[in-house]
């Protein structure tokens, strides 16, 4: 049985637009796949509520053309000549009234329309052209700036149907690799024990490509090292970002018997150390 898409949204059937619209953006904020990646029941919900607001809409235009088609026939009334002189006396009255229902129609038509983009990280990050659909089926072109973030909101202005804005707010899909904090880009770069005993040339991932990056000798668990201008890409006034990587050392996955010796070893010669000492 197909569910009540106001039920869906939490909302009365004769509530305002603003009303549908806030219940909305509520709900897709809070079952957005970004907060649960591996819940696909949240991401079943999202979809649903996705659903409802464009079953909403799509009720609201049926609902609002057939008012408009039946205002057109209530004027299609029969003109008998005996009502012109009555007309000609009222001529301006009839004008003035006449060019307010256009406006008003106008107004009708020309509205304003909400809708809602995923986008994956990296190109949140760089930047990127998504295609979006209106409702009447023209495709519109969406420029998405660097260094977005979930929750931003683009205004396409005269878009919409009948001159209408577009309202696009964007969801930025997670990315496990990747992280944004302001203009700069974070990821773990995992390291062996002798990489970070005697440091070394790495392969690193990077937004754009793969690069060579030298981990300096005796690097420590949360060591950041900085690859500029590997963040988000500089535009005006902005400088570029950085990638910062946090160094972690990953220890062999099973128990070597060399590997324990030697640090044996090391240890009583040395007395080793400890790391919470201040």
């Amino acid at each position: 049985m197909k569910q009540d898409p106001y039920k869906i949204l939490g909302v009365s059937p004769v509530a305002s637009d603003a009303e549908i619209k806030n219940a909305y953006h509520r709900l897709a904020k809070k079952y957005h796949p970004d907060l649960r990646p591996d819940d696909e029941e949240h991401a079943r919900q999202f979809k649903e509520i996705n659903a409802a607001y464009d079953n909403i809409k799509t009720m609201q235009n049926k609902r609002k053309h057939a008012s408009e088609r039946m205002f057109n026939n209530a004027n299609e009334e029969p003109f008998s000549f005996s009502d012109f002189n009555h007309l000609f006396r009222k001529d301006k009255f009839y004008e003035s009234n006449n060019a307010r229902a256009k406006h008003t129609s106008a107004k009708q038509q020309k509205k304003d329309v909400v809708s809602t983009l995923e986008v994956d990280f990296v190109d949140a990050v760089l930047g990127v052209q998504k295609q979006i659909t209106r409702e009447d089926g023209k495709k519109i072109m969406v420029s998405v700036p660097p260094g977005t973030q979930t929750g931003t909101k683009l205004r396409l202005r005269g878009q919409g149907v009948m001159g209408g804005d577009i309202y696009v707010e964007l969801f930025v899909n997670p990315d496990k690799r990747f992280r944004l904090d302001g203009r700069n880009v974070i990821a773990d770069l995992d390291i062996s024990l002798d990489e970070a005993v005697l440091g070394g040339k790495v392969k690193v991932e990077t937004l754009t490509g793969t690069v060579e990056l030298m981990i300096p000798p005796n690097s420590s668990s949360g060591s950041k090292l900085r690859l500029k201008g590997r963040g988000v890409p500089g535009g005006g006034k902005q400088l570029a970002g950085d990638l910062l990587l946090i160094l972690q050392i990953i220890l062999p996955d099973s128990p070597d018997s060399d590997l324990y010796q030697m640090i044996t070893a090391w240890k009583v010669k040395t007395g080793g150390y400890s790391p919470r000492d201040e």
